[in-house]
């Protein structure tokens, strides 16, 4: 019988034997909990769980790819290995999906297998978008990257070409007067995407996950009212 403290702690003196056997610990991840980001910078955090077993420390392991690419391989540095801590920073590079993955130990020498990994992507800038005509590119300091496109032509589109993904976001602006604009996996249509809002704001709108693929995405415009594209978020997982 495998016994740790915090078994004995959780027992209780009525509780049968079976019960003081530690299990092995059952981590548990945290954020980030949105799936596209601007941001160049993010936090990725867990906590050991609801388990009878005390957890002690983790191993912590990353990995990226580019959003037309392949995953590296698994990176683990020496400072995020048999680590107390419950969350580690990453820097983010645009257009990029990182995943971070976890797994604990306990008092009684036990090792939980890897958790499923937690991924985010930062969003590509929207000059990396191939345009249509009718297409202006504007710039201003409250904007990802400092620029973004405009347009009032319906059925002028954006365009990425040979992406692999599992989730798309729009890094756009709402107002009370912005148009709609759908978003085409290889030609074929995922959602319409309606940007009036009752204030200017530019924010991430991730769509729900579809079946992974490498594909063109396509965003169209549906209206004939002004929409304003900042960028898009291409992520693998």
């Amino acid at each position: 019988v495998v016994v740790d403290q915090a078994a004995l702690d959780n027992a209780g003196t009525g509780g049968v034997w079976n019960r003081l056997s530690s299990g092995l610990p059952t981590p548990q991840r945290r954020g980030p909990y949105e799936f596209g980001t601007i941001a160049s910078h993010a936090r990725f955090s867990w906590f050991g769980g609801y388990s009878s077993s005390a957890v002690t420390d983790f191993d912590v392991r990353w990995r990226k790819a580019r959003w037309n690419g392949t995953y590296g391989s698994w990176n683990r540095p020496g400072a995020w290995q048999r680590t107390p801590v419950t969350d580690v920073p990453l820097g983010l590079r645009t257009g990029n999906t990182y995943c971070v993955s976890v797994r604990a130990h306990n008092r009684a020498g036990q090792r939980s297998d890897w958790l499923p990994a937690r991924c985010l992507a930062r969003a590509l800038d929207d000059r990396s978008l191939l345009r249509s005509t009718g297409w202006t590119a504007k710039r201003g300091s409250g904007y990802f990257g400092r620029t973004y496109l405009t347009t009032a032509r319906k059925g002028a589109t954006l365009t990425l070409p040979g992406a692999r993904v599992k989730r798309v976001g729009l890094v756009a602006s709402t107002c009370r007067s912005c148009g709609k604009v759908a978003v085409l996996i290889d030609g074929k249509r995922i959602r319409t995407v309606d940007l009036a809002g009752p204030r200017h704001k530019t924010q991430t709108l991730m769509l729900p996950a579809f079946r992974r693929q490498k594909a063109t995405i396509t965003l169209k415009v549906r209206s004939d009212a002004r929409v304003r594209i900042d960028g898009l978020v291409v992520n693998r997982s």
